[in-house]
């Protein structure tokens, strides 16, 4: 089992580097990036597709936030939204490290714990 290109670039762009960093002859491709994906065994491409998901499920919860729709109170419930929209972020912000230890890829996104550049 190999990642789809969907999955490939899913991964890149989770991970905050450039679609373009999957095309050979690219200024941006880089070959340890596409070494590591392509390296995985089944059980790291199984945890990782699951970790996308879950990443894409988070990242639905910040799109569909009631900071985005301006809800601040449903009936009686006073929403302390900020609260909320930390924690999701945060979450997010997990799964992607957790995504780049996994892969042993850099994670470039704000908020990433570690900034590592890689040579090609």
């Amino acid at each position: 089992m190999a990642f789809t290109a969907e999955q490939k670039h899913k991964i890149a762009f989770a991970l905050g580097y450039p679609g373009s960093i999957l095309q050979a002859g690219s200024v941006n491709y880089n070959s340890v990036f596409n070494d590591r994906i392509e390296g995985c065994t089944p059980e790291t491409e199984a945890t990782a597709i699951a970790l996308l998901a879950k990443i894409d499920a988070i990242e639905l919860k910040l799109e569909s936030s009631p900071t985005k729709s301006n809800v601040k109170r449903i009936d009686d419930i006073e929403l302390d939204t900020k609260i909320s929209d930390e924690l999701i972020s945060k979450e997010s912000n997990r799964l992607r490290n957790r995504l780049s230890q996994l892969l042993d890829i850099p994670n470039m996104c704000k908020g990433s714990s570690r900034m590592v550049g890689v040579i090609v």
